[in-house]
């Protein structure tokens, strides 16, 4: 295949791995595997009883090691929240010790004893209830088709002497050939409605300047008028699109012959729009219905090299 790159898979049934007669097929470490049988309970039952000989708190500290290697086991990326958890609950269990009467250890408790359920639901019970509620919900592909209109351009530079150029456009866009927008569901539910577009054919016209200060030095600027094609019946959240004004600035430093730095500014002014709509029906869709003030800064740089 070209592009230095290559997969291989194995056929099934035919590769080696030492992972299925360490664990089983989950990950886990069962209780009536061999490893655990043979293994891992014998070890946790020797080391315990050998630093029990020794001291205490090292035979508790064991267990606790070989606990957290158990779980481990399973899932080792599980281990910082249970180790969270091991810890947080030791800090209530001080907090209750020294709480100064029973109402603040029964509070204390509680607080616990929720904090503890909340985790395990989340933890063990959230994927099962987000499976659930989509299993209630269509899932599946959508797709949709859109045919973009047609530009029709006319631009005009000219360098009036060795110090100024001009530059103009003219451009014009049939955007009256989208209606609307459809969205086909390829899997099970029910069918998308259609949203209404309705554009409208807009222009665009602009105009700028050039000045030479000297041979590394060039400043420019320029303005533009930019027609939105949404109309304001059809206007949505979506595309709270208006008409809008350009006003843009920049400098160029010529290092030499090959490289170019340029750095510019452009404020954009978007004429206020607003929306009305309830899609037919208030009382089954609700009302949208409000104004859009938007205005965008636009910052940036360039480095060119010609060759």
């Amino acid at each position: 295949m070209a592009g230095g790159c290559h997969v291989t898979t194995a056929p099934r049934g035919r590769t080696f791995d030492l992972a299925p007669l360490l664990r089983d097929n989950a990950g886990r470490m069962l209780f009536n595997s061999y490893e655990f049988i043979l293994g891992f309970l014998p070890l946790v039952f020797l080391g315990f009883y050998a630093t029990a000989w020794v001291t205490r708190t090292g035979a508790a500290a064991w267990l606790g090691l070989a606990s957290l290697f158990f779980y481990g086991w399973w899932s080792w990326a599980a281990l910082p929240l249970l180790v969270t958890s091991i810890c947080v609950n030791y800090l209530f269990g001080i907090w209750i010790g020294r709480a100064a009467d029973r109402a603040q250890r029964h509070a204390l408790l509680t607080a616990a004893v929720g904090a503890n359920l909340v985790t395990l639901g989340w933890f063990k019970y959230s994927n099962f209830f987000l499976q659930t509620v989509n299993a209630q919900l269509a899932s599946g592909g959508v797709t949709s088709s859109v045919k973009l209109p047609s530009i029709t351009n006319v631009s005009f530079y000219t360098r009036l002497n060795p110090k100024w150029e001009v530059m103009a456009d003219v451009q014009f866009t049939d955007w009256s050939t989208i209606e609307t927008l459809e969205f086909v569901r390829t899997g099970p539910g029910r069918a998308l409605p259609a949203t209404p577009e309705n554009f409208k054919d807009s222009w665009r016209v602009s105009g700028g300047v050039s000045y030479y200060l000297d041979d590394k030095w060039k400043l420019r600027g320029g303005i533009a008028w930019d027609e939105s094609p949404v109309n304001d019946t059809d206007r949505t959240p979506r595309l709270p699109d208006s008409d809008r004004f350009w006003l843009a600035g920049g400098v160029q430093y010529a290092w030499d012959k090959q490289w170019k730095f340029d750095v510019g500014a452009t404020y954009i002014w978007v004429s206020n729009g607003s929306s009305n709509q309830n899609a037919g029906s208030t009382a089954q869709n609700g009302l949208i219905k409000g104004t859009y003030e938007n205005y965008v800064f636009v910052l940036g740089g360039q480095v060119s090299y010609s060759f």
